[in-house]
């Protein structure tokens, strides 16, 4: 008898590991074809691998702790990361009390509603955000909550993040190796860490807002208000060149240029090499996250697998495989 290798694989991969489920909307078989309905009939602690299509997976609705993983973005612009070039695109997605320590990855957000963070320990990391003017909120418009421990890590922003609101506190924010065209923090009371993040266009606006900011690369107007800034740079001079501060730094001589994300690496020479805290680097790609090219999330993958197509049984089946850990 001569079984598939395929099969046997899949086999396995099922087996071990039941509580992960596909989502696909490309006509390919798979458990579901929306995130929403995947996320209802999903239990807490749950995977979705969220597969490459040229089609939205919808808005969704977060009310469990689950595990959401896309492919990335950007992908025709970085070559090696991944051998179907389409994202998993979503509309917004909405974190409501009861997703607390849910964690979305390589999610690629698009649609006109901003998406919304209402609930604490929730990770957004390496998604992509493109809708509307904010893109993302983080409690933003939403009075009478009181959150903690949400972390933004390794993001790319096409627009604005907005933290804070009247009414409401957010802990201990972590918004790190991010990338965001806009930031604003002064919402409401808000206290964490920016850290190795880089802003490109209108105002940093931080209020009253109790944030370390370390690291980051402020191409922009900064508004203090009462946060702490130690080995930042910036293109103006809102702070005094004290702390590992550079102000007035020519921005030209900072990154290498060109498009998508891989433009804010840093250029040779660049004035934030070495110039974060312990000599690291500012900007995404230093300190203990480094940004990732296109979003790619932090799980295994294999991008060659050299088998034969049936072997009888009993005999040994020789395969090759090359992966990668992504971390």
């Amino acid at each position: 008898m001569r079984t598939p290798i395929l099969l046997l694989f899949l086999g396995a991969f099922t087996a071990a590991h039941a509580a992960i489920h596909r989502v696909n909307n490309t006509g390919i078989a798979a458990d579901f074809t929306t995130l929403q309905a995947a996320h209802d009939a999903a239990t807490a602690g749950d995977t979705l691998h969220l597969e490459p299509s040229g089609s939205s997976y919808g808005n969704c609705t977060f009310t469990k702790q689950l595990v959401v993983i896309g492919p990335g973005w950007f992908l025709s612009n970085n070559p090696g990361t991944q051998a179907n070039l389409e994202s998993a695109k979503t509309g917004a997605l909405i974190f409501d009390p009861g997703s607390n320590g849910a964690v979305v990855s390589g999610l690629d957000v698009q649609g006109g509603s901003p998406s919304v963070v209402k609930a604490s320990f929730v990770r957004i990391e390496r998604c992509r955000f493109t809708s509307g003017s904010n893109s993302l909120h983080i409690v933003y418009t939403f009075a009478g909550l009181n959150i903690t421990g949400v972390v933004v890590n390794g993001c790319y922003i096409s627009n604005a993040i907005v933290a804070g609101q009247s009414g409401s506190v957010v802990n201990d924010l972590t918004i790190s190796n991010t990338y965001s065209a806009q930031i604003n923090l002064s919402g409401g009371p808000v206290n964490g860490e920016l850290r190795n993040c880089v802003m490109t266009a209108g105002t940093a606006y931080y209020g009253s807002a109790g944030i370390s900011a370390v690291n980051n690369i402020f191409n922009g107007a900064v508004v203090v208000g009462g946060s702490m800034f130690s080995n930042n740079l910036f293109s103006g001079a809102p702070v005094p060149a004290t702390n590992g501060n550079q102000i007035n730094v020519v921005m030209g001589t900072v990154f290498v240029g060109g498009t998508g994300d891989a433009q804010y690496q840093l250029a040779v020479g660049s004035p934030a090499i070495g110039a974060g805290a312990g000599g690291a680097d500012c900007g995404l790609f230093g300190g203990l996250e480094p940004y990732r090219l296109s979003g790619i999330p932090p799980v295994p993958s294999i991008f060659v697998l050299s088998a034969a197509t049936a072997t009888d049984q009993g005999t040994p089946l020789q395969v090759t495989i090359s992966a990668r850990s992504n971390d």
